[in-house]
């Protein structure tokens, strides 16, 4: 039996200090192979 690896997407609502901080470790966890980012403020998201 072999065993298939689930590939994960993740998005994260607001892109504060906060929300960096959980994408850092999201990203460091190899919690998901995608993550998207949605701010209001367009300029922010870019950057992280």
């Amino acid at each position: 039996m072999t065993a298939t690896k689930q590939h994960k997407k993740v998005i994260l609502v607001g892109d504060g200090a906060v929300g960096s901080a959980y994408a850092y470790a999201l990203v460091n966890q190899g919690i998901g192979q995608e993550l998207g980012i949605i701010d209001i403020n367009k300029d922010r998201t870019q950057g992280d």
